[in-house]
């Protein structure tokens, strides 16, 4: 009888938390994809909900870049694809197993920053630009040219197969801390060499 109830006891264990696993793979799975859809709609919807609680304003300086920037991204995203093969979880650990593949622009953005720098006409325009002005003014190129780029084809591809991604658990799998690597192919390769451009 004792033996009869360890057993059960066992069994019963090893179903709950191949259920707790699923329903954790599961949310992984959710919040990556809300990641991924953040990315490729260029972070449209979350602008809209910071219009909505005043914690952005459509005429600030913040939301031209954050609308010509999501515009470059929407538009290279239309290229990308991924796929998410396997979701392992160790204990407050998870393994995400993922394909993908998209446009790596981050030549493109060194060619921008060249041409810039190199043209007097344009250096001597944004010294006579206020601060915010120039900001305006080189997030507004930047799209001009990103977009150019992405509509002729000349840009390198982002393709990884089988990429695993580490995530450490937090609260209830609600916000997933993927690596800069990944994060940097999401972005197109062009976040961190268009804030030191823009000076942001």
């Amino acid at each position: 009888m004792k033996k009869l109830i360890l057993f059960v006891f066992f069994i019963f264990s090893i179903t709950a938390f191949s259920g707790t696993d699923k329903e954790a793979e599961e949310k992984i799975r959710k919040e990556m994809e809300k990641v991924i859809n953040y990315h490729k709609t260029g972070g449209k919807e979350e602008r809209e909900k910071l219009l909505l609680v005043n914690r952005l304003d459509r005429d600030s300086v913040s939301y031209f870049i954050m609308n010509k920037i999501g515009s470059v991204m929407s538009e290279g995203h239309k290229k990308s694809e991924y796929k998410i093969n396997n979701i392992e979880i160790k204990g407050n650990e998870a393994v995400i197993d993922i394909d993908y593949k998209g446009p790596d622009l981050s030549q493109g953005v060194e060619k921008f920053q060249k041409d810039f720098e190199k043209s007097p006409e344009i250096v001597e325009k944004i010294k006579k630009m206020s601060k915010n002005d120039s900001k305006k003014y080189i997030a507004e190129e930047f799209e001009k040219y990103m977009i150019k780029d992405l509509k002729s084809g000349s840009f390198k591809y982002y393709n990884k197969k089988r990429m695993k991604l580490k995530i450490k658990k937090i609260g209830n799998w609600d916000n997933l801390n993927l690596d800069r690597e990944f994060m940097n192919m999401l972005s197109l390769g062009i976040m961190d060499k268009f804030h030191s451009i823009a000076g942001l």
